[in-house]
Order: structure tokens, then C-alpha cells, then sequence
């Protein structure tokens, strides 16, 4: 069971790991952390007494949804007092991000460059890649019905889409999927946050290539 103490210092708690961590924070990550906090606890009240004010009885199991609802209480507290700060979620965990209008400065103070809009045909194979993935560079040039190698090369390069393996078809051609940082750049937690629509969706894209094999 999680204390009145616990139960008020749970955001404060995340907002000190998650801004101490280079990684995001999973669900898992933190309470194996509770678990080693709990055992620490205990050893030091055996020799002391005590752990501390922050960590005094601290549950051995912490609850995913007791997770949840801090770190949605810890995002609204960042917006509350407008923090440089944003609590972000995806595929991996938790995250403090800088919000985008502070992003120019730590890119002057790193001597970083502004980062480039990506082209229509760009954009538009990697929203081929999003919703058909794993997806062949044949499937995506006939979806798009033009060359998409330079486009391909340029998403690997950019770590928006990675070689995920290979198609078990003649020559073995190589599958293409995106990346963790993909979700990053568009602001999801999952694909399965990928928005549905009637001009790219991955039934009508099944439908494309099908209506072209017809052709052929």
C-alpha cells in the first residue's frame, strides 16, 4: 500500500530521476527502482534506523497505474508552472524534453544547426513506410509509382527509418520500418497513435499495390 508520504512525493520523485536520466524511463525501470529502494530502506533501518525523509516506508511494488497518474499529475504540474520542460511518452518510457521554442538556444549553445524541413517526396515515403511497414523499396515506389531510392537513403540517414530485415521473396529484397526516434519526431506515443485516414491508410495502400500487380 503507497503512504500519504509516498503518495505526495511520487511526482517529485520522477521529476528528480527523470531529469538525472539520459534515458527514458519505463514502467519497468521504476519500480525495479522502488524494489531497490524498499531493500536499501530496510538495510539502512536496520543499521540506522532510518533512510532518509523521501524514501522513509517506501513500497516494494509500485503499481503501473499508480505509475500513470503521477506522471500525468507531474505533466500537469510542469504546465501549471510553465517549466522549460515538457513530459513526453514513448515506445520506451518518460522523458523530460525542452519545449520547442527554447530549442534554438541549446542549439546556438552547441554550435548545432537548424534542422531542415523534409521535401513532399520525402514526407510522403515516409508516411508509406509508417503504414505499411515492413515495407520493400519495390511496395513503396509502386504505392508512390516513382523512384523512392535517394528518399529511402536519405530516412536512414536522418534515423527516421531503419533496415528492419528481409523480405522472404526472390533476391531477398531488404524491409524497411521506422525507428523509435520516427516517434519522436512525430510527437507519438506508439504507431498504433498513428492518425487513420481515407488517403493513406494501410488498407488502401494493400489496395494500391494490389489494383498494380492486376495491371502487370
Amino acid at each position: 500500500m503507497i503512504t500519504p508520504l509516498m503518495d505526495g512525493k511520487l511526482a517529485e520523485i520522477f521529476e528528480a530521476l527523470l531529469f538525472s536520466s539520459s534515458e527514458p524511463l519505463s514502467i519497468n525501470t521504476i519500480q525495479a527502482l522502488f524494489v531497490r529502494a524498499a531493500q536499501a530502506e530496510r538495510e539502512e533501518q536496520q543499521e540506522q534506523g532510518t533512510f532518509g525523509e523521501v524514501t522513509d516506508q517506501t513500497p516494494a511494488m509500485l503499481a503501473a497505474g499508480r505509475i500513470r497518474e503521477s506522471m500525468t499529475a507531474l505533466g500537469a504540474a510542469l504546465e501549471e508552472r510553465n517549466s522549460v520542460y515538457q513530459l513526453d511518452e514513448g515506445q520506451g518510457g518518460w522523458r523530460l524534453v525542452l519545449r520547442p521554442q527554447y530549442a534554438r538556444w541549446v542549439r546556438l549553445l552547441r554550435d548545432e544547426p537548424s534542422p531542415k524541413r523534409l521535401g513532399p517526396s520525402i514526407m510522403e515515403t515516409l508516411a508509406v513506410v509508417a503504414y505499411r511497414q515492413p515495407v520493400t523499396r519495390a511496395v513503396v515506389e509502386t504505392i508512390r509509382g516513382v523512384a523512392c531510392e535517394r528518399a529511402l537513403a536519405k530516412l536512414v540517414e536522418l534515423d527516421l527509418v531503419h533496415v528492419a530485415g528481409r523480405a522472404d521473396l526472390p533476391g531477398r529484397p531488404m524491409q524497411y520500418a521506422t525507428t523509435e526516434h520516427f516517434l519522436e519526431y512525430s510527437a507519438l506515443g506508439s504507431l498504433e497513435e498513428l492518425p487513420t485516414s481515407d488517403l493513406i491508410s494501410a488498407d488502401l495502400l494493400d489496395r494500391v499495390i494490389a489494383a498494380s500487380a492486376n495491371k502487370q
